[in-house]
C-alpha cells in the first residue's frame, strides 16, 4: 500500500533490470545498471559496485536459498555462478551452456532440485545440482515462462507463470503440467 524510498544506488537513481535478494541473507541484495553488478549488505540503504569478473551479460540473478555467498546468473551463454558475493564467476551446467536460459529456481528446501526454462531446450528439472537434466515437452500452450517456483512444503509441486498471465502447476517434479489459471 504505501512505499518509501531508501537509496538511489551508486551512480543512481538506478534502474535495476535484473535484481535479486538473497534468499540466504535477505539484506544481500545485488542489481544490474549500466554494465555493473551493485550489491548492498543492509537491506538496500547503501549500494557498491562489485568488480565482476568473468560476468556475461545478466538476465536476473537467483541466489541460493542456504548460502549468502553463492548467487547465480542466467545470461544469453546460459547460467554463471559466483560463490563469492558476485566478484567472480564461472560457467555451470554444460548442458545448458550456449543457450538462453530465461528462468531458473532452486528449491528452498533442497538445493540439489533445480528447475530451468529455455526456448531452445524447454522445461528442465535437476535433481542433483545441474549435473543432469531432464527435460520434458512442455510448450506451455506455446507461451514462455517468465517465473518458476518451488512449492516449500510439497516438494514435487513446481508452479510456472507464463508471460501471457497464464498459470501452470506440476505435482510430479514437471513431468506433467495442467494450467490452473
Amino acid at each position: 500500500v504505501t512505499w518509501k524510498k531508501i537509496s538511489d544506488g551508486v551512480g543512481g537513481p538506478v534502474d535495476f533490470h535484473e535484481m535479486t535478494i538473497s534468499p540466504a541473507n535477505p539484506n544481500i541484495m545485488y542489481g544490474w545498471y549500466e554494465g555493473a553488478l551493485q550489491k548492498s549488505i543492509d537491506g538496500g540503504n547503501n549500494w557498491e559496485i562489485i568488480e565482476a569478473v568473468n560476468l556475461p551479460q545478466p538476465i536476473s540473478f537467483v541466489g541460493d536459498p542456504t548460502n549468502e555467498k553463492r548467487l547465480y546468473a542466467l545470461t544469453i551463454y546460459g547460467a554463471s555462478l559466483s560463490e563469492d558475493q558476485g566478484r567472480t564467476w564461472q560457467d555451470v551446467f554444460p548442458e545448458l551452456r550456449l543457450n538462453l536460459v530465461t528462468v531458473f529456481a532452486i528449491h528452498p528446501n533442497d538445493t540439489q532440485k533445480i528447475a530451468a526454462f529455455s526456448r531452445k531446450l524447454g522445461f528442465m528439472i535437476s535433481i542433483d545440482a545441474g549435473k543432469n537434466w531432464d527435460r520434458t515437452n512442455e510448450t506451455f500452450g506455446g507461451d514462455f515462462p517468465i517465473f518458476i517456483a518451488f512449492a516449500p512444503t510439497s516438494p514435487k509441486w513446481i508452479y510456472v507463470l507464463t508471460k501471457e498471465n497464464k498459470i501452470y502447476k506440476s505435482i510430479d517434479d514437471g513431468k506433467t503440467w495442467n494450467q490452473i489459471r
